[in-house]
């Protein structure tokens, strides 16, 4: 029994775990294993721009709420969903990337799809997004190691499809 027992949890470990944007949880505050992150917005702010506090220390302006959060080694990621864009685009995301007492923000990334398949493969985060229409091609950003890497795969009706990968800009602070 405990041999079965211990089977499965190996499988279990092996598999993907997949989130669609169905399932976010759409937060303003979260607690990390590195203290509570609020996301709250500025009075004096006319722009839908919120202030980042880690344990009460402000370190960022940003928009958006929490989708996702997940344990990566030593990290605790965010997934932020940004729906403030208007109707012509749904959404776009980020990553707030939280170890010991650095916190790093990721650039805005996405194709305005706010149903990403996000699939987790060991310490590797898969976010992807379905093609929206001629001008919004699919798009697949990796996030391993500290780094985020975006690929935009485009293929236009008699075209050859178009891979552009690179490195998005990740920003620190310290709290």
């Amino acid at each position: 029994m405990k041999i079965c027992a211990l089977l499965l949890y190996f499988i279990a470990l092996s598999l993907p775990l997949v989130a669609h944007g169905e399932n976010f949880n759409y937060l303003k505050q979260i607690k990390t294993r590195y203290g509570l992150v609020v996301f709250k917005p500025d009075p004096n702010d006319e722009s839908l721009l919120s202030d980042l506090f880690i344990n009460g220390k402000k370190l960022a302006k940003t928009s958006g709420s929490i989708a996702k959060k997940w344990e990566i080694g030593s990290q605790d990621v965010l997934l932020v969903q940004d729906s403030s864009n208007g109707s012509s685009c749904e959404a776009n995301f980020s990553l707030i990337i939280i170890e010991n007492k650095v916190v790093t923000i990721s650039e805005d990334f996405g194709n305005c799809s706010d149903l990403p398949e996000i699939s987790r493969i060991k310490d590797t985060l898969l976010i992807k997004f379905p093609r929206m229409n001629r001008n919004n091609p699919s798009e697949t950003e990796q996030y391993e190691n500290g780094k985020l890497y975006g690929m935009i795969f485009s293929k236009a009706k008699g075209e050859e499809t178009k891979k552009v990968r690179g490195e998005l800009k990740m920003e620190r602070f310290s709290f």
